[in-house]
């Protein structure tokens, strides 16, 4: 049975729930369980309660998780670039897990309501998104210093991924020997070598379930990003991968304007797109993505062709 069909006991769930929001003094009757960390891909269980807030309750190996977003999370919270949920409490009950308990952000999210924005409100929706990205880049990373060596961090399941995706691709029928080495290669020491930076805050899944949307009298805008318990010091490709196929759809228009705003206008550095490749080899997508390549099988190959396939140069490059 699939986790979508599966028929999920929430009373144990939601037992935790309650002790969480006892700890916190808010109610929780009407409490929704969203997830769990026994469902799917989370490290978390996360709650809709009544009021419309939500819990999050960090699961097990998850500390690091629970110090990293509520850090970051309190580093933002003054600054106007980049609105995320304000932490109404926050505890560890007697012998349970942290949580946090957040307020409600404006609006839904980009993945339910993004195929029904007007063009040019998308298109101004990505330049803010992308001013957002570059101030969250320029926050303080001294914030995380004290989370690199707890566990549970991507730092720790990035490489993970890596041996994963390598034997993946080691896999892979009829590609050759060669090839399989040089994408190999590439993915120990390029994509390793740039998960070892440490230039900026990075959220880590800048996806459309993770960006709110909110629509006024003048349109839709962007509402705030949620959900930073991924979030590393590292360099900003980890970021802006993850908005080409998951939030943009790989559509190069929005794409565009977003990565201008991100940059200020400044030409995109002339290795970006060779850099994305590396930091999304080191996700746990990177197997879906690779499938999808070798579905259109190109005669050779290659870490530059894959590279042109899923970040090409004419949204990637350097532009005038």
């Amino acid at each position: 049975m699939s986790d979508e069909t599966a028929v999920h006991d929430d009373a144990p769930w939601l037992e935790l729930c309650r002790e969480a929001c006892l700890d916190a003094g808010v109610p929780s009757d009407g409490a929704r369980v969203l997830t769990t960390w026994d469902r799917g891909y989370s490290w978390n269980a996360i709650y809709e309660l009544a009021s419309g807030d939500f819990l999050k309750l960090y699961g097990p190996r998850s500390m690091t998780l629970f110090r990293m977003e509520s850090a970051l999370l309190e580093l933002l919270a003054d600054g106007p670039a980049v609105s995320v949920p304000r932490i109404l409490a926050s505890g560890t009950p007697s012998g349970q897990r942290p949580y946090l308990v957040l307020a409600q952000m404006p609006g839904r999210t980009a993945e339910h309501t993004w195929d029904d924005i007007p063009r040019p409100e998308q298109l101004g929706i990505a330049r803010e998104l992308g001013a957002a990205v570059a101030a969250l880049h320029a926050a303080d990373p001294g914030v995380l210093a004290d989370t690199r060596t707890l566990p549970g961090s991507r730092r720790e399941t990035a490489p993970m991924n890596v041996a994963k995706n390598c034997a993946h691709i080691e896999a892979t029928a009829g590609i050759g020997a060669a090839r399989v080495d040089e994408f190999t290669t590439f993915i120990h020491d390029e994509a390793a070598a740039l998960l070892d930076e440490e230039t900026c805050i990075v959220h880590c899944e800048l996806t459309h379930n993770h960006i709110y949307l909110s629509q006024d009298g003048e349109g839709w805008r962007l509402s705030g990003l949620i959900d930073f318990a991924d979030a590393m010091v590292s360099a900003p490709e980890f970021d802006i991968a993850w908005l080409w196929p998951w939030t943009f759809s790989r559509d190069a228009e929005p794409m565009s304007a977003c990565l201008d705003a991100l940059y200020d206008g400044r030409p995109c550095p002339r290795d970006l797109a060779r850099r994305c490749l590396a930091a999304t080899l080191c996700s746990y997508s990177a197997e879906g993505l690779w499938d999808e390549y070798m579905e259109h099988r190109p005669s050779a190959p290659s870490v530059a062709n894959m590279t042109e396939w899923l970040f090409p140069a004419t949204v990637f490059g350097l532009r005038p």
